[in-house]
């Protein structure tokens, strides 16, 4: 059994993936609202209980795609950056021997020398102007500590972006910070500072990191660590790929869907694979596919239909290289509607409380009529009142017989 952390896995994402699983969260909940997705109601529930057991496998499906190559840092230019609009070509790097920085390049308005100034309208403008003289008392802090360079690169403070005006902003790495007074605390404004922080990684690509005005003050040393631990992580280029080594991401199903879990984290934090998502509710995947468009995900698609069925359909059996499941089903019932998806070699991940000795002893005879071979299971603590769990794993050596999935029903009632 191979045992992994959660938490740690988190904590390997790139931080803007980091930040957009924050954001989902904090949509999930506004959905979970309307109608009865998960039992859990607090965001400290849906974070542990949903998104922290739904990464558990993202180190598992990473590792199946070890050749997948991390793109080349742009040429003569040191900051990995995520590629830009055409229209928004990457900010040069600042050179000590210039007084002060060129603006950086950004979207619209007149270029002059090669660079582009955005155009900002006036009142922002002046509103920016305004809170630069008139900073509170977290902001006059933290820009103390980090004006002049001395984090090795230039920050502004009060810069307008994209409508917005940003705290501190260090162009050369797209990185904004804000300082974050009482009234962000509250739940309508968390949701609002999620939302903002989602447009500007999607639309300038710039990652946010948040501080209380409370950690500043009080916790400053430890403020400042964060933010240096990003900058040393996005300031050293990625090493060069050799061509030809790159392939295709995963074709990934999750089979009773639901209220988007284990699928919308594996998509949030595995973008470079696809992923579908199949249920038989179809309430359920209109919510989920409102989540999926105001968070913008390109690589989700998402199906209303039973597996019985689709699992006969040409254009899905033997289509998926990976069939993952989180539902609440004996384990042979879920191999039964998982096998006929996945194509030969390709792997099921199940969903599973650690003592089931029993249940996975009945399943034997499903996995050789479905011709599966069980793997070494992934174990996993989220601590607390979760405790340890575990994900199943099998793996398809030959083609499903073509009988199976039996029809609606048949699985329940007579499992194998």
């Amino acid at each position: 059994m191979t045992a992994i952390n959660p938490n740690q896995a988190f904590d390997a994402l790139p931080k803007e993936l980091q930040t957009k699983l924050q954001v989902f969260t904090d949509i999930f909940l506004n959905e979970n609202k309307k109608i009865n997705l998960s039992a859990h109601r607090t965001k400290e529930r849906v974070w542990m209980g949903n998104v922290m057991d739904s990464l558990a496998a993202v180190e598992w499906i990473a590792s199946q795609c070890p050749s997948i190559p991390r793109p080349l840092p742009p040429e003569n230019r040191p900051y990995p950056r995520p590629p830009l609009h055409e229209n928004r070509p990457y900010p040069q790097p600042f050179s000590p021997s210039i007084s002060r920085p060129l603006p950086p390049r950004e979207e619209g308005g007149a270029q002059n020398n090669g660079w582009i100034k955005q155009v900002t309208p006036k009142n922002i403008l002046l509103y920016a102007r305004t809170m630069r003289k008139h900073p509170t008392g977290a902001e006059e802090v933290l820009w103390k500590l980090i004006r002049n360079d001395v984090l090795g690169i230039r920050f502004r403070r009060q810069y307008p972006l994209g409508g917005r005006i940003l705290d501190f902003y260090a162009p050369s790495i797209g990185l904004g910070i804000e300082a974050d007074g009482e009234i962000h605390s509250l739940d309508e404004a968390q949701i609002n500072d999620a939302l903002r922080s989602q447009y500007l990684a999607d639309d300038h690509h710039v990652c946010i990191l948040r501080f209380s005005n409370d950690e500043i003050l009080q916790q400053s040393n430890k403020v400042i660590s964060k933010i240096k631990a990003y900058i040393q992580k996005h300031t050293h280029p990625l090493p060069p790929v050799e061509e030809g080594l790159g392939m295709e991401g995963l074709n990934i199903l999750d089979l009773g869907t639901g209220g988007g879990f284990p699928l919308l984290p594996l998509a949030i934090a595995l973008p470079q694979h696809h992923f579908t998502g199949l249920d038989s509710v179809r309430k359920k995947m209109d919510a989920v596919q409102r989540i999926v468009k105001m968070m913008k995900l390109s690589n989700v698609t998402l199906i209303t239909g039973r597996s019985e069925e689709l699992g006969h359909d040409p254009s899905h059996r033997k289509q998926y290289d990976i069939v993952t499941a989180r539902a609440v089903a004996e384990t042979s019932i879920l191999l039964e509607y998982c096998a006929p998806f996945l194509k030969v070699g390709g792997h099921i991940l199940l969903w599973k409380s650690m003592d089931i000795d029993e249940e996975i002893s009945s399943a034997l005879r499903a996995e050789e009529q479905l011709h599966l071979r069980r793997n070494p299971a992934i174990s996993y603590d989220l601590g607390g009142i979760w405790g340890k769990r575990q994900i199943l794993v099998y793996k398809k050596i030959k083609a499903t017989p073509k009988e199976y999935p039996r029809p609606v029903g048949s699985a329940k009632m007579h499992p194998l």
